[in-house]
């Protein structure tokens, strides 16, 4: 019998077979293949909204007495003097009379609108106010006027018993017709002015003079309301020619609206122009209250029309080079982002922009020069958005980031 003692043991041999190695080089190349094929992660998008400085201008020559405010069709109020407390508002309150009367009863141009037919009692007030040498414009019972005529008579020679009748006829009654007022002033965020009749003839309509050019840029708005303030005459039933208070109107650029004159209110005056700003005429409108009288008026109205240009600027705010945003890739490229050309706007004296940026950020790869979103400039009434490009190309991330990636 033969011994084993001394003879060592011998096992098999265990190690990685061929079939073990193809399944580790398998798994690994599935990991490689799933994480280079992983969708790529989104790029990281900063907006910058910069600090735009935009006053400019020459400050308005504004009047030593009194109120006033000016206002730009594209800027709203753009700027008041002595506009802390509301004053008497004489005919001016007609403005608003004329913009219920529209409202309620539309008109285009051209058209007359409905028939209203003038009633004794309506003949009685007329008496009355001429009696008491309120401005009035003549009227007879049984007289034809159109809704057209009876606003002419309204606005151009500024007639209180025919603001009268049209409260009554729009309403049914001036208390209703005031109400109406009122309302349509508080959605125009006229926060100062309140109204006690249609034709201001009652101290107790008053208002700022900011309130007043918020009102006349919405009634210059209406064609038919700008054409009856631009024009010098209107012919009239029984009335005849009647002939504007405006005595400015054609000159200093001026083509509107309406005075006002009591011995409350002093000499009022609401206007509106049409300089050439920047080559482009452009609507201003002023206002201008508690003046000595309606000369007075006139004339710090003349000068502050005359100043609009100077007042009213072009001025390029925000440059193409101006840095305004940022893009990050997580595999470390970045670009700068920047809008595609110049903004300018009109700007005056106090003005302040404001710029919201919006980046649209598409999936690498992004080249230099693609849009990436918008930059939206807002001054006033003014609104301008220029597109935002990518100043460098963000290339799509190299093999070993994508395999190495968390």
């Amino acid at each position: 019998m033969r011994s084993s003692y001394g003879r060592s043991s011998q096992r098999p041999r265990r190690g990685f077979g061929l079939p073990a190695i193809l399944a580790a080089v398998a798994l690994l190349l599935a990991v490689a293949v799933a994480q280079t094929c992983r969708p790529l992660p989104a790029l990281s998008a900063e907006p910058m909204p910069p600090t735009i400085a935009a006053s400019e201008g020459a400050t308005p020559p504004w009047p030593t007495a009194g109120s006033a405010a000016l206002g730009l069709a594209e800027g709203g109020i753009i700027g008041v003097a002595n506009d802390n407390q509301a004053l008497p508002l004489a005919s001016v309150t007609k403005v608003m009379t004329a913009v219920v009367i529209l409202d309620s009863h539309p008109l285009k141009l051209g058209e007359p609108g409905p028939t209203i037919t003038i009633s004794h009692a309506d003949v009685v007030e007329y008496l009355r106010e001429a009696g008491e040498d309120q401005s009035v414009v003549s009227v007879a019972e049984g007289e034809q006027i159109s809704e057209l005529q009876l606003l002419q008579g309204l606005l151009i020679p500024s007639g209180n018993n025919l603001a009268d009748l049209l409260a009554r006829w729009d309403a049914g009654s001036m208390d209703a017709f005031v109400a109406k007022m009122n309302a349509k002033a508080a959605s125009l965020g006229m926060t100062k002015t309140k109204y006690a009749d249609a034709s201001g003839i009652s101290p107790a309509s008053i208002g700022a003079a900011s309130d007043q050019v918020r009102l006349a840029l919405y009634a210059m708005k209406n064609p038919v309301f700008a054409q009856i303030v631009g024009i010098p005459s209107a012919d009239l039933p029984v009335a005849g020619t009647v002939k504007t208070t405006n005595k400015l109107l054609g000159s200093h650029e001026i083509v509107g609206i309406k005075t006002g004159n009591t011995d409350e209110a002093g000499g009022c005056f609401v206007f509106a122009s049409m300089p050439e700003i920047n080559g482009q005429r452009r609507l201003v409108v002023g206002a201008v209250l508690g003046q000595k009288d309606l000369d007075a008026a006139f004339t710090a109205s003349a000068v502050l029309a005359d100043a609009a240009p100077q007042t009213v600027r072009p001025k390029t705010v925000l440059n193409a080079g101006t840095k305004v945003g940022a893009i990050t890739a997580p595999w470390g490229q970045s670009t700068e982002v920047r809008p595609a050309q110049d903004v300018t706007t009109l700007v005056w004296p106090g003005a302040q922009a404001q710029t919201k940026v919006a980046l649209a950020v598409p999936p690498a790869p992004i080249t230099a020069g693609a849009q990436v979103g918008t930059i939206t400039v807002e001054l006033g009434a003014q609104r301008v958005s220029v597109p935002l490009k990518a100043v460098s190309t963000i290339e799509k991330p190299g093999f070993f980031w994508k395999l190495f990636r968390r």
